[in-house]
């Protein structure tokens, strides 16, 4: 009789797989899966261990990809969370060990605690905080925590691609939307980048990103585009920005980000969706991804229709209240998708600064309104010479009322 394989051998079997991922070809969605786990966790030069854990996590045997670490300079480590709530990252090493740890893409209202202390707030409010830890025996932990309004606000767009001037100019028009949320009572959280940040994915346009992101005042949770990681041999997007298949809470709603860079989703994440879907304790359930999932005038989608049929089932089925996506330059609003015996909203919002043809530019983001309901309506923000009054798309009643 046939013994059974050990475990470790079934599955190195199964990691075989997908070889190209020992190749380093991460215009594969499941090699980005890899990385994106891969940089969520770090061993430093001297040592000391950061993981990036979900915020309610008391151990640190394990660790989620919910950020991004990385040691620019001998101790000094820059820890990006993806999310735009709460977070969690634990640290070990040996008693007595220091580290440098700063913090990007934290939002200045976030309550940050080091093993339960709690730090003063930053002034003036910026995204970027520094700390100096002194390590013990235990595994130290940091936390962040925001508080929840009863409404608040998400922005959304995708598709920066060849126009990182127009996104400054939508960088730029954050201060004053943070100040209309402010007047209707509805707080701003931050912006959703549905991908295509980047016109070829090369080192220097994810630096031109990065230069404009750090001066954005709202935290930002991203998705790669296929412009993103078409032919990465480098895992640039996962490694400057993180993971690309995410869920995280924002006060009552989940927000899940899934990777279509590649116009599919991973096999391993497609797995996992009735666990990423499941809002259970949320009242809104949120979903952004690159490539739009509903067809209709959205030109090219997934590689594969069957899947991308499974997906829209799926969020029919776990009662998604928008799907955000981009890569069509558009503002387009599609409010009843037929599922079953359900609809989906799909929201395509590639408008962060691609170019949109022959047509009279319409760049700016979508506003999403969460309280008792879901409200989005397209928030434009003016190309140079052109006047307003423009509709984007056919968003018939969708364009925003300020505040």
């Amino acid at each position: 009789m046939r013994r059974a394989l050990p475990l470790l051998l079934l599955l190195a079997l199964q990691a075989c797989d997908h070889p190209e991922c020992a190749l380093g070809d991460y215009s594969a969605a499941e090699c980005r899966v890899v990385a994106e786990h891969h940089y969520a966790r770090l061993f430093t030069s001297t040592g000391v261990e950061l993981r990036f854990q979900r915020p309610e996590a008391t151990t640190a045997d394990s660790w989620d990809a919910l950020g991004v670490l990385d040691e620019r300079t001998p101790g000094v480590v820059h820890a990006r969370p993806a999310t735009l709530g709460d977070f969690a990252i634990s640290v070990q090493g040996e008693a007595g060990d220091t580290l440098t740890l700063s913090l990007r893409n934290v939002a200045p209202d976030t309550a940050l605690t080091v093993d339960g202390v709690g730090l003063e707030a930053p002034e003036p409010p910026v995204l970027v905080r520094e700390l100096e830890l002194t390590l013990t025996d235990a595994p130290l932990w940091i936390r962040g925590e925001r508080d929840c309004p009863d409404r608040l606000r998400l922005l959304a767009a995708g598709d920066v691609q060849t126009n990182p001037i127009q996104f400054e100019r939508i960088v730029e028009d954050f201060h004053a939307e943070l100040e209309r949320g402010i007047d209707a009572g509805e707080p701003v959280f931050g912006f959703l980048l549905l991908g295509d940040l980047t016109e070829n994915g090369d080192v220097d346009q994810f630096d031109r990103i990065e230069q404009i992101l750090a001066r954005s005042p709202l935290p930002v949770a991203t998705v790669p585009g296929n412009h993103d990681v078409a032919g990465d041999d480098y895992a640039l997007f996962n490694r400057r920005l993180g993971p690309g298949n995410y869920a995280f809470r924002v006060c009552d709603a989940r927000v899940v980000l899934l990777d279509t860079g590649d116009a599919s989703l991973a096999a391993s994440v497609e797995a996992r969706l009735p666990e990423l879907l499941d809002a259970a304790g949320s009242d809104h359930l949120l979903v952004g991804t690159h490539y739009p999932v509903y067809p209709d005038r959205t030109g090219t989608g997934f590689r594969d229709g069957q899947q991308a049929a499974r997906l829209l089932a799926d969020l029919g089925s776990a009662g998604a209240d928008r799907l955000l996506t981009g890569h069509i330059h558009d503002w387009l609003d599609y409010p009843a998708v037929s599922v079953g015996d359900t609809t989906v909203h799909q929201v395509v919002t590639g408008t962060a600064g691609g170019t949109q043809g022959l047509g009279v530019p319409h760049y700016g983001v979508t506003r999403v309104r969460l309280g008792d309901d879901v409200q989005t309506c397209f928030h434009e923000v003016l190309a140079p010479g052109y006047p307003a009054g423009g509709e984007a798309g056919d968003p018939g009643d969708t364009l925003c009322a300020d505040p």
